[in-house]
């Protein structure tokens, strides 16, 4: 099944957090769209990976979307070495999406940086002919890049009002990784009681600058293109002041 958009998450619980209310509009748009994690997330400080299995199978039923795989790499070890570099590639060609979500250069967690170029590079050689895997040379149109927690200057952000619930009832599958009342495990940077209100306080921000409900923002690295500007510009959400 070739897919419009792939998001690749070098977690479970990443796109859910990062661009979640954005699949969840593109489902509704009926866009085909897929979940690839690129590790199971192993390293993790709380939950074990089987636990996360269950919640990874919970979120995508929860955003009604149609594929979610673990391209299995190594916790921590994202760096975009020949190996982990043809296994991507491989996830690019047997689903051939046009369009990619993945995280941006810049963030507090290196899985995140290594996962932006590891990425990169794998859609560049995906399209390449002589490097040979069990499927043809395949290259997406684009990558979308989404930030994580230090944010860059944006390209655009998409409109989730609609889907901010669904989105953080996905997040909710993830009971191990946030905060619980009564929880033995450690506590972490994104398991502090205030880190999902201070989540869906940044989705408010990012839609109060496009005069909305709630946002997200996402990055590209060249400029964008169009044969009617006044068109394409009357066609965004964005409310003027």
């Amino acid at each position: 099944m070739a897919l419009d958009v792939l998001a690749i998450g070098p977690h479970p619980d990443d796109v859910e957090l990062f661009c979640g209310g954005t699949l969840s509009c593109l489902v509704r748009k009926e866009y085909a769209v897929g979940i690839a994690d690129l590790t199971k997330g192993e390293l993790a400080t709380r939950g074990t990976v089987q636990r996360r299995v269950k919640e990874a199978e919970a979120a995508r039923q929860v955003l009604s979307i149609p594929i979610r795989v673990n391209v299995g790499l190594r916790d921590g070890e994202l760096l975009p070495s020949k190996s982990n570099v043809k296994q991507v590639i491989e996830l690019l060609r047997v689903h051939r999406p046009r369009w990619l979500l993945c995280p941006w250069k810049w963030d507090r967690h290196p899985d995140h940086e290594d996962a932006y170029r590891l990425v990169r590079k794998a859609v560049f050689q995906a399209g390449l002919h002589k490097i040979s895997t069990d499927n043809e040379p395949f290259r997406p149109v684009g990558i979308l890049y989404y930030p994580g927690h230090w944010v860059p200057t944006l390209s655009f952000i998409v409109d989730i009002s609609e889907d901010m619930e669904r989105k953080y009832r996905a997040i909710g599958c993830y009971q191990t990784q946030f905060y619980q009342s009564g929880s033995d495990d450690p506590e972490t940077y994104i398991s502090r009681p205030k880190f999902l209100e201070d989540m869906k306080t940044r989705d408010r921000y990012w839609g109060s600058q496009i005069g909305v409900e709630a946002g997200e923002p996402f990055m590209v690295e060249r400029p964008l293109g169009t044969s009617d500007p006044i068109g394409w510009m009357e066609s965004l959400t964005t409310r003027q002041p």
